[in-house]
């Protein structure tokens, strides 16, 4: 009897996309006793599901289903090589975020930033770097795929154009937080401009292709605690 329960995300990604299956081999070694797998928050498993269920239930198909395979299935010869490329790179941006403070969802998760006097450290370049190399992959696969795998593959690259933009925002509220313990009120204010327009684009993209109660309770939150908070703190300084 499969009795296991199975954690697919690693906490600390928060409401930014990431490549589940990266934790496939560790589940690969219990397959005879999951039951399920729960997410944490958003749920990007559908990869990670699929090889799951390729092991659990399809054993003679073999134990090593690459993602590769669903994606062929999904969109087609040509683009699936593309979107195995762009999940790549979305894990190693997972992998650049043991920052906490970036992936934390709740009333401060944008304003800590700007009370911090600190600029944002390297490793959100790094993970920015990684979401643009995975976002420009998924576009790339997108106009390769068969029109069937379209909606699937676009919802990636909006969530991935969102994941860009948003720690663009982050990278902007520091800079602001900065300027304003330095007492350069007009720095503070360009940068708290920026941040407005990056989530603002953000929102934009993820509202797109926004596909149950999971994204929309994410916007949701975002538009909350996030662009209404910095939006409100640039109208009191330039009023």
């Amino acid at each position: 009897m499969r009795t296991l329960l199975c954690h697919d995300q690693a906490s600390e990604i928060g409401l930014l996309p990431q490549e589940a299956s990266g934790r496939f081999p560790e589940f690969a070694r219990v397959k005879e006793s999951i039951d399920r797998v729960k997410p944490r928050s958003i749920a990007d498993c559908d990869v990670l599901a699929w090889r799951l269920s390729q092991i659990a239930w399809a054993p003679q198909k073999g134990d090593k289903p690459g993602a590769e395979t669903m994606l062929r299935a999904i969109a087609g010869e040509g683009a699936d090589e593309r979107a195995t490329l762009a999940l790549s790179f979305l894990h190693k941006a997972a992998k650049s975020l043991n920052d906490d403070s970036v992936t934390d969802v709740g009333p401060e998760m944008i304003w800590r930033h700007y009370q911090s006097n600190s600029p944002a450290p390297p490793s959100w370049k790094e993970a920015t770097d990684h979401y643009v190399s995975a976002m420009n992959e998924m576009y790339r696969a997108h106009d390769r795929a068969q029109v069937r795998g379209r909606p699937w593959l676009r919802y990636y690259t909006k969530r991935l154009e969102f994941a860009v933009e948003y720690l663009t925002c982050l990278e902007a509220v520091r800079a602001a937080g900065v300027a304003r313990a330095a007492g350069d009120s007009e720095k503070q204010v360009a940068q708290l401009e920026a941040a407005v327009e990056s989530l603002y684009n953000g929102l934009q993209a993820f509202s797109e292709v926004a596909r149950d109660p999971s994204d929309r309770g994410a916007i949701a939150v975002l538009n909350i605690y996030g662009y209404r908070r910095v939006k409100d703190e640039l109208d009191r300084l330039t009023q």
